[in-house]
């Protein structure tokens, strides 16, 4: 695992050294730069497989062709090996950067659809002369780029940015988008001119022009699919366990982030199963006791397990630290926690195997059902508009009760439910109605084509089928949020955060099974719990146990101070980005309690904390 970058051109020194800069808490262990003439590559190092010198980077082939800096693990080791046999090479050592390398000089830019695992590689073949960036099959790791200026690419956005060679201006667009769903949902950065390589794509620069290409894309969800729960849990366990043992290749000891919940609870049930011991981290945070489920799975498989608490009076500081780490923010309070796990596994650990990807690809998130069924009102005569009528007059606790987060119903959550239903009949309208902390025209940032945006948001969205929003999620929520976030938060502090949900084989799986069984009994995730029930009984039935901050009275004084010193007048001045009415509205939805009032003041205090910190 490492950081990568470099550019086109002559080596500029100034450039070279800021994108080190940028990327050296990716790579703690080493770093090199290596001259191509044309291009210049840059590598700092987190030595976790082949801990000798021949992992070191960048590498290149023993006659100069092809040079390659590279970052991400390989997990289909000795399947590339035989592959490469067959075509007569031979590595040298043990780094799954020398398979890369040889790889592409035996195949090309083919070999990118053999890799299993999480990686970004530029590549350079000085015989064509071209530079090759490539991204793993669903986003695991991050690439940016810049083609406005000196092509220059990173690991981090803060690397191309720092380079000093390309277009830094800010964009309001995507800032809107952030505010919107609180993260950026396309390839966009803040930065005009960077933007990240697609998820399952590579590029080819040559000539000095750009073209990308993809290698692997999510399959469509089979409508008539497999439909017996009990063997497709059977096969899909065996496939998940297979996959974790893999993710285990290491020359150095890794830890788990465990909730109280089924998805790294399968991770560590896995994980033991395959001769691992790992140590176990959680978060305590009051209102939201995920400690005493996680401890007692812990101390089942004989693992030491360390709790991680909250930061009590230090919140603002909390906060700003895991936003400035953060080249593309995610604005959700849930950061703090998540980057304070990291940081206490990051004293003592480089890899740590996380949960995350399991609700994307089983369908596990609250609002899935809820769409479907929306779906099929939309389908019956005046469905959408009846359905709006009556949910004007339900009773609040009644809405209460069938909504999976920790909110009050107050007047601007009743809104928002009501203009969701009467949306069912517009998909991708009601997938924006329920994806997003803002109505479209009350967004603070203001910019000319918000609404082509929003159309962009979810273009591919035609039906509320489960197939749709399961792509949608594929598209936008798993590499732009989830993935996006663990990574950067991870990286921050030196740690390789492994994701064995996040599988093209997992996800080539699920596509397989018929919807109704993947929602099949009144919880979620009916594939994943059947799959685990011998280790966990208990979560054979259920619904998402969710990590998230509670709407504690604490936790909403905390927010409101920062907002005190955030979203002041004068904050609001200085970086210019946001409308002071809409911005003070928000502020009084928090004052008031309002779920959706958290939500969009956190938001707006992330990015102000983002741009004191990268402007």
């Amino acid at each position: 695992m490492c950081g990568i970058g470099g550019y086109e051109g002559r080596a500029d020194h100034l450039a070279t050294e800021a994108i080190i800069s940028a990327i050296a808490p990716r790579g703690p262990d080493a770093r090199g730069t290596l001259d191509r003439g044309s291009c210049q590559l840059i590598n700092t190092r987190l030595a976790i497989v082949d801990l000798s010198p021949t992992g070191a980077q960048p590498m290149t082939s023993s006659d100069g062709r092809v040079a390659v800096t590279y970052n991400g693990e390989i997990y289909n080791i000795k399947e590339l090996r035989e592959l490469l046999a067959r075509h007569g090479s031979q590595p040298r050592g043990r780094s799954d950067t020398e398979l890369v390398l040889l790889g592409f000089m035996a195949l090309d830019t083919t070999i990118f659809a053999h890799l299993r695992g999480m990686f970004a590689v530029a590549i350079h073949d000085r015989r064509s002369d071209r530079l090759i960036l490539a991204r793993d099959h669903l986003g695991i790791k991050p690439l940016y780029y810049s083609t406005h200026g000196r092509f220059c690419f990173a690991s981090s956005a803060t690397g191309v940015a720092r380079a000093g060679i390309v277009d830094t201006s800010l964009s309001h667009g995507p800032m809107r988008d952030f505010v919107t769903y609180r993260y950026v949902p396309s390839r966009e950065t803040f930065w005009r001119g960077i933007r990240s390589l697609a998820p399952g794509h590579f590029l080819v620069r040559e000539a000095g022009r750009s073209r990308e290409q993809v290698f692997w894309s999510p399959p469509s969800q089979a409508v008539g699919g497999a439909t017996d729960l009990d063997e497709a849990a059977e096969d899909f366990g065996a496939l998940f366990s297979e996959i974790v043992r893999e993710n285990l290749h290491a020359d150095v000891p890794m830890a788990v982030l465990l909730s109280g919940g089924v998805d790294s609870g399968a991770v560590l049930a896995s994980a033991v199963r395959a001769g691992a011991r790992p140590t176990t981290f959680t978060y305590a945070m009051a209102g939201h006791d995920e400690v005493t489920s996680a401890r007692a799975s812990a101390a089942r498989f004989g693992c030491e397990h360390v709790v991680i608490t909250d930061p009590g009076t230090d919140y603002e500081t909390a906060l700003h630290a895991a936003v400035a780490s953060m080249d593309v923010p995610v604005g959700d309070s849930i950061i703090v926690p998540t980057h304070r796990l990291l940081a206490a596994v990051g004293r003592r650990f480089k890899v740590v195997l996380t949960g995350e990807g399991a609700d994307e690809m089983l369908g596990g998130y609250a609002h899935i059902r809820p769409l479907i069924h929306l779906g099929r009102l939309a389908r019956t005569p005046f469905g959408a508009r009846l359905g709006a009528h009556i949910a004007r007059r339900l009773p609040a606790s009644w809405l209460q009760k069938r909504i999976a987060y920790d909110m009050a119903i107050g007047p601007e959550e009743r809104a928002r439910i009501v203009g969701l239903i009467a949306s069912a009949d517009d998909a991708g309208k009601a997938v924006r109605m329920a994806t997003s902390i803002f109505d479209e025209k009350m967004v603070p940032v203001r910019v000319e084509d918000s609404l082509q945006r929003d159309a962009q948001y979810t273009e591919r969205v035609h039906d509320l089928a489960f197939g749709e929003l399961i792509g949608h999620g594929y598209a936008h929520w798993l590499p732009n949020q989830i993935l996006r976030k663990m990574d950067q938060l991870s990286m921050s502090y030196g740690v390789e955060a492994r994701v064995p949900f996040v599988d093209p084989r997992l996800v080539e799986f699920v596509s397989r099974i018929s919807p109704t069984t993947m929602l099949a009994g009144p919880g979620d995730k009916a594939l994943l719990r059947r799959a685990v029930a011998a280790d966990f009984p208990q979560w054979r039935a259920g619904s998402k146990a969710p990590f998230f901050q509670p709407m504690t009275t604490r936790h909403l004084a905390r927010v409101s101070s920062v907002a005190r010193s955030w979203l002041s007048p004068r904050m609001i001045r200085r970086f210019g980005v946001l409308e002071p009415e809409r911005t003070a509205a928000a502020v009084d939805r928090l004052s008031r309690g309002s779920f959706l009032g958290e939500k969009q003041v956190t938001a707006l205090v992330c990015l102000h904390m983002w741009l004191d910190s990268h402007s």
